[in-house]
């Protein structure tokens, strides 16, 4: 699952024509994010203007992506990595099987 999330995640925008860079952009100005620094990564979000980014349509998808760059900011990233997930699985199936 976290594969198939991966491989749509890094697709949709390709396909939908999403400008992951002006998203990423919007939140550049903060690089290292202290916790007093939430707030003005939340102002940024709330300010965020989709329609800049994407079409009608995959306008939602456009503020779910920055949503994942403000939340990545600040240190709660959205996704497990796959490889790491796997990793996880292979050694309690390990487990298991002792």
């Amino acid at each position: 699952m976290a594969s198939i999330n991966e491989t749509v995640t890094l697709k949709l925008p390709a396909y939908a024509h999403i400008d992951l860079e002006g998203i990423e952009g919007e939140f550049s100005a903060f690089k290292k994010v202290k916790k007093s620094d939430i707030p003005k990564v939340v102002e940024a979000y709330e300010a965020f203007e989709p329609s800049a980014y994407a079409d009608e349509p995959f306008l939602e998808h456009a503020r779910v992506y920055a949503l994942r760059v403000a939340l990545e900011k600040i240190g709660l990233p959205l996704d497990v990595p796959s490889k790491s997930l796997e990793k996880y699985l292979e050694k309690r199936d390990d487990a298991e099987d002792t």
